[in-house]
C-alpha cells in the first residue's frame, strides 16, 4: 500500500524550501495541470520523448493530470497510456479526448512552438542537443528532427520546471519563467546555441557502471535506453526504493517500492536487446573488489551519488573517464575526469570538510561559549544562558545545574538523529535530477563522439534560473591528491588490468 505523503514528501520539502519566495508553496499538489501538443511537434520522435517525458515528470509532483492528444497520434496515445499505468501511484493521470475549459487548469504543458499570453501556458520541443522552452511571450524554433533523447529530456524538465514555478506562484524576485529559452547540451550554448553532431543509429559504449541508482541515476539509466547502445554496464547501489522515492525517480512505479534500485533498472534496461545489464547491490568499495575479481574494470564510470566517501570510492576504479553527477534543492551540476587528460579528478574536485575542533562543536551544538565547553565537569549557570544566543536560551535554562559533559552528550545525541534523518530523507524534485542525468549523459555521448578531453570539467546552474547563469569551471589537479603523487603507479596498474583483461 503506497503512502502518498510520503509519495509527495520531497518534493513538497522541496517547495517549502521556497516558502518565502512562493505563495502556494503548501499546496501546490492539489492543482490540476494540463499536459498537450501540437500534431506536427509530437510526429517527430524528439516530440514524442518530450511529451513522454513530461508525463514521467508531472504525476510525481501534483495529483491531478489530464492528457489531450490530437486523434492522430494512436501510437504515442497508447504509449502514454501504458507509461501511465506503470508509473502512476493514485488516481492521478486522465486521458481526455478534448480540453474541456482551458481556464480550469493552474498549468499548462504544451510540446510544441506557439506560446499563449492568455493561459498559464508553457511550450516545450528539442532539436539534437538543443532544449527549448518558454512560458512568455516569445515562441520557439519548430525544427525537431534531429533526434537526440538528451536534448528531449532537457526540454521535459526545463518545461516541468516552469510548471512548478507556477504550481507554487513562486516570485520573480527567486526565478522568472522562461522566455523562449535555447540550451545546447553539447557545448553550454544558449545565443547563438549549437544543434551539435548526429548521433549514430547504434552507440557502442565502452565497458560502463552506473553507480547510485536514485533519482539521477534513473535519469541517466532513461537516456542510455533510449540511445540504442550495444555494450557491458553493471549496475551499483545497496538501496531498495521507499515509497519517497516515487516523487523522485523518473522510472519508478508502484511496484518498484521495496525493491532493490539495481534490480529494478536491471528490468527496465533488460529491454535494451543489445546491452548485456549485472546488478551489484552493494556498496562501492565492496563492489570495487568484487569487480576487480571478476576481471571487470570499466572504461566509463557514471556517477549518481551524493556524498563525497562514495565519490572518492568511484575514483579508485581509476577508468578512462568518469561522469559525476550532482543535485542540489535546485541545482545541477556534472562533473568529468579523464585520465588521459590533466584534470582534477573526484578526490580533487570533492574534498570533505576538515573535522571541528570538539570546543566549536560543543559551542555549535549547545550554545555554551567555546571556553565553557573546555571545563565539561562544571555546571550550567544562569550566566551561561544570558551569554547564549537567543535560539538556545530555552533549553539552556532548564539545564541550569546540570554539568556541561551531560548537556553535551544529550544535544550530541539529539544531533546524530537528526543527521541520521536527513541521510535518509533529502528534499528533490525530479525535474533537477533529470536536467542533472541530461547532462552527465551529454557530457558522455560527447566524449565517446569527439574522442577528446572535453572542457570544462564541471558545468552547474541553477535550474530554477536556468542555464544563462551557468558555471564553468576547469580545475588542476591538486599536488597532493593520488591522482598526481601516484601517477606512474596507477598507469601501471591500469596498463596491467587492460592487457591481463580486455573488456
Amino acid at each position: 500500500m503506497i503512502n502518498y505523503s510520503k509519495a509527495f514528501s520531497r518534493p513538497m520539502a522541496t517547495a517549502a524550501l521556497l516558502a518565502s519566495y512562493a505563495d502556494d508553496a503548501h499546496r501546490f499538489t492539489d492543482k490540476s495541470v494540463l499536459l498537450t501538443g501540437d500534431p506536427a511537434t509530437l510526429a517527430t520522435k524528439n516530440g514524442a520523448l518530450c511529451f513522454l517525458n513530461s508525463l514521467r515528470l508531472l504525476p510525481r509532483m501534483v495529483s491531478h493530470v489530464d492528457v489531450v492528444l490530437p486523434s492522430l497520434s494512436n501510437d504515442l496515445l497508447c504509449r502514454a497510456k501504458a507509461l501511465a499505468v506503470a508509473i502512476q501511484f493514485g488516481q492521478q493521470v486522465n486521458f481526455l479526448d478534448h480540453v474541456v475549459g482551458w481556464d480550469r487548469y493552474d498549468a499548462i504543458l504544451n510540446v510544441g512552438t506557439s506560446v499563449r499570453k492568455d493561459l498559464p501556458w508553457t511550450v516545450i520541443n528539442s532539436n539534437g542537443w538543443v532544449a527549448r522552452v518558454s512560458s512568455g511571450g516569445q515562441s520557439i524554433p519548430g525544427d525537431s528532427d534531429v533526434y537526440n533523447p538528451v536534448g528531449a529530456l532537457g526540454a521535459a524538465a526545463f518545461g516541468v520546471a516552469d510548471v512548478f514555478k507556477r504550481l507554487i506562484k513562486l516570485r520573480s524576485n527567486r526565478a522568472e519563467l522562461f522566455n523562449g529559452l535555447q540550451f545546447s547540451f553539447y557545448d553550454y550554448s544558449t545565443s547563438p546555441v549549437a544543434i551539435g553532431p548526429d548521433l549514430p543509429k547504434q552507440l557502442r559504449m565502452p565497458a560502463s557502471l552506473l553507480a547510485g541508482c536514485g533519482a539521477l541515476g534513473n535519469g541517466i539509466a532513461l537516456l542510455i535506453s533510449q540511445l540504442n547502445p550495444v555494450g557491458v554496464i553493471w549496475l551499483v547501489d545497496l538501496q531498495k526504493f521507499g515509497d519517497e522515492n516515487l516523487g523522485t525517480c523518473v522510472l519508478l512505479g508502484p511496484d518498484g517500492v521495496g525493491q532493490d534500485k539495481v534490480k529494478y533498472l536491471e528490468e527496465f534496461l533488460k529491454t535494451t536487446p543489445r546491452l548485456a545489464v549485472y546488478p551489484l547491490c552493494s556498496d562501492v568499495e565492496v563492489a570495487r573488489k568484487e569487480l576487480e575479481g571478476k576481471g571487470f574494470f570499466p572504461k566509463f564510470v557514471f556517477g549518481g551519488f551524493d556524498n563525497v566517501p562514495a565519490r572518492h570510492q568511484l575514483q579508485e576504479f581509476w577508468p578512462d573517464c568518469i561522469f559525476d553527477g550532482a543535485i542540489g534543492d535546485f541545482g545541477a551540476q556534472v562533473c568529468t575526469h579523464v585520465w588521459a587528460d590533466d584534470q582534477a579528478c573526484l578526490k580533487c574536485q570533492f574534498v570533505e570538510i576538515s573535522q571541528e575542533s570538539h570546543l566549536t562543536i560543543g559551542s555549535r551544538l549547545t550554545g555554551l561559549a567555546a571556553e565553557r565547553i573546555a571545563n565539561a565537569e562544571d555546571v550550567v549557570t544562569h550566566d551561561d544562558v544570558v551569554r547564549a544566543p537567543d535560539h538556545f536560551k530555552d533549553q539552556l535554562n532548564k539545564q541550569v545545574g546540570k554539568k556541561i559533559c551531560s548537556v553535551i552528550e544529550e544535544a550530541s545525541a539529539k544531533a546524530l538523529s537528526s543527521e541520521a534523518q536527513k541521510k535518509n530523507f533529502s528534499p528533490s524534485v525530479p525535474f533537477v535530477a533529470c536536467v542533472s542525468a541530461a547532462l552527465v549523459v551529454g557530457r558522455a555521448l560527447r566524449q565517446i563522439l569527439d574522442k577528446k578531453s572535453v572542457r570544462p570539467a564541471r558545468f552547474m546552474f541553477d535550474v530554477l534560473v536556468g542555464p544563462d547563469g551557468g558555471e564553468s569551471l576547469s580545475e588542476s589537479p591538486r599536488k597532493t591528491c593520488k591522482c598526481v603523487t601516484h601517477k606512474t603507479a596507477i598507469q601501471q596498474w591500469r596498463s596491467v588490468r587492460e592487457g591481463a583483461h580486455a573488456v
